[in-house]
């Protein structure tokens, strides 16, 4: 190749939301299943926030699933 000349790059074809889909149903259907049941307004509200309020609201939601998990260890 010639100093200076690109050569063009080929275009991938980009596949669509449910071509992702199907592929991944053939190797893990439960991971579609899962991925159906996800709450969109959460993931709305998390991407509302700055990177730090979504560490402290992971932070908050942690510390409250281990005090449940001790309190119901400790009946």
């Amino acid at each position: 190749m010639q100093a200076g000349k690109l050569r063009p790059m080929s275009v991938l074809p980009v596949p669509t939301a449910d071509e992702v889909e199907q592929a991944v149903a053939l190797r893990d259907p439960d991971l579609v299943e899962a991925a159906r049941e996800v709450d969109q307004t959460l993931l709305r509200w998390s991407l509302g926030l700055t990177p730090l309020e979504r560490l402290r609201a992971c932070t908050q939601a942690t510390s409250t699933l281990e005090r449940l998990r001790h309190a119901s260890r400790d009946r």
